[in-house]
């Protein structure tokens, strides 16, 4: 306390570029399966957190989808990673 910290942020521009940014994921002019490290069932979200929490460097960006079956994620995890 009262060692002359000074805490800054700024927010970025999201509303400015993300029609930009949307239109070129559709036109497959930008990747974002190298993005996601992992794909679970959102049944999982409480466990995928964790792992998120406590493994930062293998869990960056994790995608949830309902009605997602198992042997479904190891396909998606391939995928992602091939």
């Amino acid at each position: 306390m009262e060692k002359g910290l000074t805490v800054k942020s700024g927010q970025t521009h999201v509303q400015r570029y993300t029609g930009e940014l949307l239109d070129m994921i559709r036109d497959g002019k930008f990747d974002t399966i190298s993005l996601i490290s992992h794909h679970a069932p959102l049944e999982d979200a409480a466990e995928m957190y964790r792992h998120w929490h406590d493994e930062q460097d293998r869990y960056t960006k994790i995608v949830l989808k309902p009605g997602l079956e198992k042997g479904a994620v190891q396909a998606l995890q391939e995928m992602a990673h091939a």
